[in-house]
């Protein structure tokens, strides 16, 4: 077991030294860590300030000469007229109007109701005992109509 023992520990200690040579010399950590150079910022640059513009002088307030009107060339002469296109073909006439349908009949006004008949006699009270009175109101039937005979 001796000699790979050896071989182990001699290839750690290569992988110590290279790594130790490598990078770590005096000169490239100073160059890797030196901090970075103070920034200098530059005065602002000072406020400018706009003075109004100087008056005009009456000559410039003068409107300029108008410009000079330049001729338009001669318009080119009239191209040939293209033939005429073919005249559409002439649709069937239209059909005649169609006679006005007659108004629909006015509605038929109801008859008049016909007179209340004569209310026969009422039949006797029967004579049962009367009912006893139920909790629930009911209302009393509506009239009859004389409509609905």
């Amino acid at each position: 077991m001796g000699p790979p023992s050896i071989i182990v520990h001699l290839v750690i200690a290569v992988c110590v030294v290279a790594l130790s040579s490598s990078s770590t010399t005096a000169e490239g950590y100073d160059d890797y860590y030196s901090p970075p150079p103070p920034v200098k910022y530059s005065s602002p640059p000072p406020p400018a300030y706009y003075s109004p513009p100087p008056p005009k002088k009456d000559d410039e307030y003068k409107s300029p000469p108008p410009p000079e009107v330049k001729k338009s060339p001669p318009p080119p002469p009239p191209r040939k007229k293209p033939p005429p296109p073919p005249a559409p073909k002439k649709s069937p006439p239209p059909p005649p109007p169609r006679k006005k349908s007659p108004p629909p009949p006015a509605p038929k006004k109801s008859p008049p109701p016909p007179p209340p008949r004569k209310k026969s006699p009422p039949p006797p009270p029967p004579k049962k005992s009367p009912p006893p009175p139920s909790p629930v109101y009911k209302s009393p039937p509506p009239p009859p109509s004389p409509y609905y005979y």
